[in-house]
């Protein structure tokens, strides 16, 4: 219970600096100030704060230089959405095109994507994105940073496409 209530808390963490950055345009300096000063307001971790906030450092360094999808915007960062939270949000908005809208579920372990909790969590997320967003809704990218290449995205139907096909191929309104 306790590491996964730590778990939580840095995880918010990561999603708050992550879209700081993204929104203020933040240089990788400014980015680990950030996260740094966030550390000394509400340290996480107990005896391991050291490795959480290193966990931590990694987590935003990975996501803003392998996973961040780049052309999309940052809607929101723990969105409620419902019966779920979303970790990050992206839109992206083609005056040509139906806008597209997918979550990013931004994972820092090495949980296995086939985890009957991962596909509860996939499930409810994308559920909550069909109904807010109907056909504008792309999906539900598990976004893993310790291992960016066993990312992988969901269709709200439940079909799966690999990392290298992204968000931008993933869209039920057309590839965008």
């Amino acid at each position: 219970m306790f590491e996964e209530l730590i778990a939580s808390r840095v995880g918010q963490v990561i999603h708050r600096v992550i879209a700081a950055a993204v929104r203020d345009g933040l240089s990788e300096d400014e980015t680990e100030d950030l996260l740094n000063r966030l550390w000394l307001e509400k340290p996480i971790g107990g005896t391991t704060a050291w490795q959480t906030r290193t966990r931590a450092h990694l987590a935003v360094s990975v996501y803003l230089r392998r996973l961040r999808p780049q052309g999309w915007e940052l809607l929101d960062a723990e969105m409620h959405l419902g019966t779920s939270v979303a970790d990050l949000v992206w839109c992206r908005p083609n005056r040509l095109l139906p806008t597209v809208v997918f979550i990013d579920e931004v994972k820092t372990g090495r949980r296995p994507l086939d985890a009957p909790e991962l596909a509860d969590q996939i499930h409810r997320l994308a559920a909550d994105g069909d109904r807010i967003w109907g056909a504008a809704f792309g999906g539900v990218r598990v976004a893993q940073t310790m291992v960016s290449s066993q990312s992988r995205f969901w269709h709200s139907d439940g079909t799966s496409l690999s990392p290298a096909d992204g968000p931008a191929l993933a869209s039920k309104a057309g590839t965008v």
